[in-house]
């Protein structure tokens, strides 16, 4: 039951307002109670008979997520909708590629610091078995696959005969339940996954987290009838210990979300902005000349026919009526007069609104418009202060890399002490990459010798 403030508040809430909050309650329910997520525009056929203002009201709260607390059906909903932004919308793609190209970086470089573990590492990275993932042409798709889904899911297969580990990654889509401990929720320890098995039939399996314990694992309430992955009797997995690995980015109750959520209406926004000046400046530019003649209908399809093209393609082949080369002379009788067309669009107008749309959808990827093809609209200055911003979001962006493979490197090395009779003091690695900042060594070459004289002149 709401509390007193709560009801007291309600009668200073316009009836409009109070309509469109019980109108997303009861569309949040719908969604929640479909298999899979419908997208907002989905449901414009069964509401045309609302009021449009309070439709629009409507739909952008539903786009924000409405008053409600995000869930799952929201997230989903915002993953399918980032994954068709990445695939067809210039501005998403170019914010994704931007943070891979400066966060994962074009080459990476990882070197266990104990001096035995190097080989191990070695042998994981270089496994015939593990390029699918790790292959060079491909690694950048998992920085690609982590920004537009915000997670995805290592899962590790590791042989109980030398601890070789083989890996694999699962979407973020295929997880339906994380399972965390009962005395603390931010301890994640099994992950149910949902998928189609060999046979076609939808198979549950519960993934224990790489971190937990087996005793941490005996706290998990899992159903009776619970499938767990290391446990499996199957071919594929006899002798074979598995676990997984979240990779989240972005996480908010546990799940991560798309990198440009914040921004994917600013996006739509925009494309169509600029689609609509791209019908407008094909329309104006369809007609340049305008010719009035003092003549009837007859008189018109006459004219029209005159100024057509007539490609006779049954004898000679020749254009017998072809365009005026350039600087030709036009020629006209008091029956006629030519007129030029105005072909203002007005396109100063059109950047100047295009422009805050840009610059809205780039700032849910902390991105600048000079950054998305606008430089013509920047000054230097101006361009300078705003890369601080977005470079220590890149910097970020590499420590959270930085810190997967050091997890993984501390995987990989545990799984050789408990299976391969392999001892490590030391699971810590160096985790190079490209530098965000490249040094202009022609600047920096002058101010060295200056500091040298200075200190022989001392």
């Amino acid at each position: 039951m709401p509390s007193i403030i709560e009801r007291a508040r309600g009668l200073f809430i316009p009836t409009q307002v109070r309509e469109a909050k019980r109108l997303v309650s009861d569309l949040l329910e719908i969604m929640d109670s479909r298999p899979t997520p419908m997208s907002p525009e989905g449901f414009i056929s069964k509401l045309k008979e609302m009021d449009p203002m309070l439709l629009d009201f409507m739909m952008r709260q539903f786009r924000e997520g409405g008053y409600a607390e995000p869930n799952e059906s929201m997230r989903l909903q915002s993953v399918q909708e980032s994954r068709n932004l990445f695939l067809w919308d210039v501005v998403s793609a170019a914010g994704i590629g931007l943070w891979t190209d400066y966060g994962l970086g074009l080459h990476l470089n990882i070197v266990p610091r104990h001096p035995d573990a190097d080989k191990i590492w070695t042998a994981f990275w270089t496994a015939d078995n593990n390029q699918a993932i790790l292959n060079d042409r491909d690694l950048h798709s998992l920085s690609d696959t982590l920004l537009v889904d915000g997670e995805f899911y290592f899962t590790f297969f590791i042989s109980r005969l030398d601890g070789a580990c083989t890996i694999r990654t699962v979407t973020t889509d295929q997880i339906k339940e994380i399972v965390t401990d009962p005395e603390d929720a931010s301890v994640p320890l099994f992950y149910r996954r949902e998928y189609a098995g060999l046979d076609a039939t939808l198979t549950n399996a519960y993934y224990p987290d790489w971190r937990a314990t087996d005793v941490e694992l005996a706290k998990a309430k899992l159903p009776t009838d619970a499938v767990r992955a290391d446990r499996q009797s199957s071919d594929l997995n006899t002798g074979t210990d598995v676990m997984m690995m979240q990779v989240a980015h972005r996480k908010r109750n546990g799940r991560g979300w798309p990198l440009m959520t914040a921004g994917a209406a600013w996006s739509r926004a925009y494309k169509n902005f600029l689609q609509d000046r791209a019908a407008v400046s094909k329309a104006v530019a369809a007609y340049v000349d305008k010719i009035i003649a003092k003549t009837g209908s007859r008189g018109i399809n006459d004219l029209k026919l005159k100024l057509q093209s007539s490609l006779n393609l049954s004898s000679t082949g020749i254009e017998t009526n072809p365009a005026s080369t350039a600087g030709s002379t036009w020629l006209e009788n008091e029956a006629a007069t030519r007129e030029r067309m105005p072909l203002s669009t007005g396109a100063g107008d059109a950047e100047k609104d295009g422009a805050p749309l840009l610059a809205q959808a780039g700032l849910a990827g902390r991105i600048y418009p000079h950054y998305l093809g606008r430089g013509d609209a920047m000054r230097l200055a101006t361009a300078t202060a705003m890369e601080g911003p977005t470079l220590r979001a890149f910097n970020r962006y590499q420590l959270f890399w930085s810190s997967v493979w050091a997890d993984c490197v501390r995987l990989v090395l545990k799984a050789a002490e408990e299976y391969g009779q392999k001892k490590f003091h030391d699971y810590t690695a160096d985790i190079n990459t490209d530098s965000i900042l490249q040094m202009d060594f022609n600047t920096i070459a002058p101010t060295t010798k200056q500091l040298i004289d200075l200190q022989a002149i001392g």
